[in-house]
């Protein structure tokens, strides 16, 4: 019966021995990433990539916009000559046309 004993205490050991190796085989093994948290954080990095990439086109973009804009459009040079020509036009018409010896001698 003594003997008897003594196997229990040790097959009870060896079982505790194995399940706390286990349950630290299983702890390590939850601990890694799995393929599916792998994937999910590459999804999350390509988006991130992506996002990233957008507002840079968009602040490129932005800019450029804000470059175009601070340029004169063509409706604005020609209003600018249009007023620049009414103004020559009126100074004119006020002002005597004097002829220099150059002028007279172009022709």
């Amino acid at each position: 019966m003594h003997d008897h004993g003594y196997k229990t205490v040790v097959l009870q050991t060896l079982r505790s021995d194995v399940l706390r190796a286990v349950s630290a085989y299983i702890q390590e093994l939850s601990a890694r990433p799995t393929v599916a948290d792998i994937s999910r954080q590459n999804r999350l990095l390509e988006e991130q990539i992506l996002q990233t990439s957008r507002s840079d086109v968009l602040r490129a973009v932005s800019a450029y916009i804000q470059e175009l804009s601070a340029r004169p459009t063509v409706a604005d040079i020609s209003r600018q000559n249009r007023l620049l020509e009414e103004q020559i036009t009126r100074l004119r018409s006020i002002m005597p046309v004097v002829v220099t010896p150059e002028a007279s001698n172009d022709g």
